[in-house]
């Protein structure tokens, strides 16, 4: 008579692979940032108002890659008025990368803005106070631009591909020298729920990712 399989016995969730952890931490951190910057871009955090530019003169200019475009960035000077009326500066600065443009060609808005007459030119912007949490990453004004918004938001719904992976290393204890191999981990270690999870978060991993290509 053939004896049932023995029970493979389950390592401490401490003594598991470190990969797993490491793809979880990179997903957080992806949230964290593109998180952050995706409800700042979408005008969450600051106070809205107009941004009327006087000047704009280029404070930097580098090649992004031996073999890409140059890429710009202009200092415009301006005065910022919010929309309820309740702040005004006279003495206003938005500093715009091809990044921070609202249009998908950035560099060729940037290039617009310093080498054209800029003067009364309004930009829907925000303020933060300098007490504000992301002060230090967004300065005193921001452009509120949709197109970064949703490229930063298909970054965290693709950093899911790294929470799907770090799911499956971490239940299955997977990559482990004598551990089982992926197939055997994915039909025999991970049980119907684990499964489930690391189709659905890789799932919205690939689809954000796509989106996010598709924004740029």
């Amino acid at each position: 008579m053939t004896s049932p399989p023995k029970a493979r016995q389950k390592t401490p969730i401490g003594q598991r692979n470190g990969l797993g952890f490491v793809f979880i931490m990179v997903f957080v951190g992806m949230a964290l940032v593109y998180g952050f910057q995706a409800l700042s871009s979408w005008g969450h955090f600051g106070t809205h108002g107009t941004f009327t530019a006087q000047k704009c003169e280029q404070t930097r200019s580098h090649t992004s890659s031996s073999r890409g475009p140059s890429s710009f960035r202009a200092t415009c000077t301006g005065t910022f008025r919010s929309d309820d009326r309740s702040y005004t500066d006279d003495t206003a600065q938005v500093t715009i990368g091809t990044g921070d443009a609202p249009s998908k060609d950035g560099d060729a808005y940037v290039a617009r803005l310093l080498s054209s007459d800029v003067s009364n030119l309004e930009l829907a912007a925000q303020h933060f106070d300098s007490d504000f949490v992301g002060h230090v990453i967004t300065g005193d004004y921001e452009l509120d631009n949709t197109k970064r918004a949703a490229q930063s938001a298909g970054m965290v719904s693709g950093g899911t591909i790294f929470l799907g992976a770090g799911i499956f290393c971490l239940v299955a204890d997977w990559p482990r020298r004598g551990g089982p191999k992926v197939k055997e981990a994915w039909n025999d270690v991970l049980g119907a729920p684990s499964r489930v999870a690391v189709i659905v978060f890789t799932s919205i991993g690939v689809v954000g990712f796509i989106a996010s290509v598709i924004a740029m």
